[in-house]
């Protein structure tokens, strides 16, 4: 039947309804977002400031590299002047025929302009070798703190991705529990009505429906919130809803704990920072060795001047020049020794990384174990728990259990189920962070943001 032909009288079809209902429910969704883990991932190594940043960082470190090997290039410079001069002087002059004498005021003007060409060529300076070792250095640090950063910001993507399903399968989970409160509270009010249990059981029966309700409500915002943390992450609006894929399971462990941490040493970006620091500062001595040593430079000139009152003159002159430090009051000791407690801050940060490190992968690897074993634990449980508030419901039908004991049942079975889901989602999280500690975590997509930045970086040939 045409819409135009509807009426209160003629009440629309089932088909119009649904039609409705689904116009309704696309409506409610507009907004959301599908997303899936690897696509979050890929997604934030753009938008992140934080990695942004840290590749500002490299790219500035290359640019101080070609800073310092300029210091042995030849540089050209020009001088010009161009200029005028007037003023007048009281004289006496004589007048003719009389030849009268008398004073009077004689103005005069001239110009003069002069250019020169000056080139400085460094013969020798023993600081630029030690100096360009340095901006090496620290270029290749740059790139290790970039590579840390994007594997943080991956972790931290991945863990509020896991807390978003987690909060997403506790909200269901409290659902189901309000549901069965719900249906309990029905059956106590019937069989109040029957006159076969107290008041006291319908609002025991109630009190536990509310309580099922408020934790809904808890959960729905804690949903939220998660959501809202995982938009801002990935610069989407705030109040953007999102439709999470599954997540997949996490890798298994390594053989044992001392194996992660011997792994974690090797891979983890903060020891391959502090021993690069540590050779910076050893380079650092070599340069401020070479600071005190001579220096000579080549330098040449050519000009030409000229002016009113002058002939134009044309001149050129070529010197070699040395500068060797001979007497530095003790500044040279003095440097190398700060440099010396440098060093041994170096080595010490070495070393209280890698202790970091150790107590890092423990904790994960400990955090492994429990999640595993609470979850083995928390699935006998659970079964438990179900069967008992089974049996507590028929009992309490048959008038052989109290309302107390069929509500602590239900209780029971609801804060397993709550447990049992978030131990699960833990578990992933605990793993991903495993894997992060030994920096082990999306090794080939960081490999790939990396090439991905290093392109622009890169020169491009010649095209011919």
């Amino acid at each position: 039947m045409p819409l135009r032909h509807l009426s209160t009288k003629h009440p629309p079809s089932t088909f119009w309804c649904l039609a409705a209902a689904s116009i309704a429910f696309g409506f409610a969704h507009a907004g959301e977002v599908e997303i899936t883990l690897p696509a979050a991932l890929e997604r934030v190594t753009s938008t992140d400031r934080t990695v942004a940043l840290a590749d500002s960082e490299v790219r500035k470190a290359i640019t101080e590299r070609l800073r310092v090997g300029l210091r042995l290039k030849p540089s050209i410079s020009v001088d010009a002047y161009a200029g005028i001069r007037g003023g007048r002087t009281r004289m006496e002059v004589e007048t003719l025929p009389d030849l009268i004498r008398e004073r009077r005021w004689i103005h005069s003007d001239s110009n003069s302009e002069s250019i020169g060409l000056n080139l400085s060529q460094p013969i020798l300076d023993l600081t630029v070798k030690p100096a360009q070792r340095q901006s090496e250095l620290l270029s290749a640090i740059s790139q290790w703190q970039l590579r840390q950063r994007l594997r943080e910001v991956l972790f931290e993507v991945t863990a509020l991705y896991i807390e978003v399903l987690r909060q997403t399968q506790l909200v269901e989970e409290n659902k189901k529990t309000l549901t069965q409160t719900a249906e309990q509270v029905r059956f106590a009010e019937g069989r109040f009505a029957a006159q076969e249990v107290i008041e006291s059981d319908v609002l025991q029966a109630k009190v536990s429906d509310e309580q099922a309700r408020r934790a809904v409500m808890e959960a729905e915002v804690n949903r939220d919130l998660a959501m809202g943390r995982l938009a801002i992450t990935l610069d989407y609006d705030p109040a953007t809803r999102f439709s999470l894929a599954p997540l997949e399971p996490g890798k298994a462990l390594p053989s044992g704990a001392a194996a992660a941490i011997e792994i974690a040493r090797q891979r983890r970006e903060e020891v391959r920072v502090a021993q690069i620091a540590l050779l910076r500062t050893q380079a650092g001595s070599d340069e401020i060795k070479a600071r005190y040593l001579p220096k000579v430079n080549l330098s040449a000139g050519a000009d030409s001047s000229g002016g009113s009152d002058q002939d134009r003159g044309n001149g050129w002159s070529a010197g070699l020049s040395v500068n060797w430090p001979i007497w530095d009051r003790g500044q040279r000791q003095l440097d190398l020794k700060i440099n010396g407690i440098q060093q041994k801050q170096d080595a010490l940060r070495i070393e209280n990384s890698l202790k970091v490190i150790a107590a890092d992968v423990l904790d994960a690897w400990y955090a492994v174990d429990r999640q595993q074993r609470r979850i083995a634990s928390l699935a006998a449980e659970r079964k438990a728990a179900e069967e008992n508030y089974r049996l507590q419901q028929g009992k309490y039908a048959a008038g052989l259990a109290t309302a107390l004991e069929v509500q602590t049942a239900l209780r029971d079975q609801a804060r397993v189920r709550i447990e049992y889901v978030a131990a699960t989602y833990s578990l992933e999280t605990a793993l991903r962070d495993l894997q992060n500690v030994m920096a082990a975590y999306e090794s080939p997509r960081i490999e790939a943001v990396l090439a991905r930045l290093a392109a622009p970086r890169i020169p491009k040939p010649n095209a011919k």
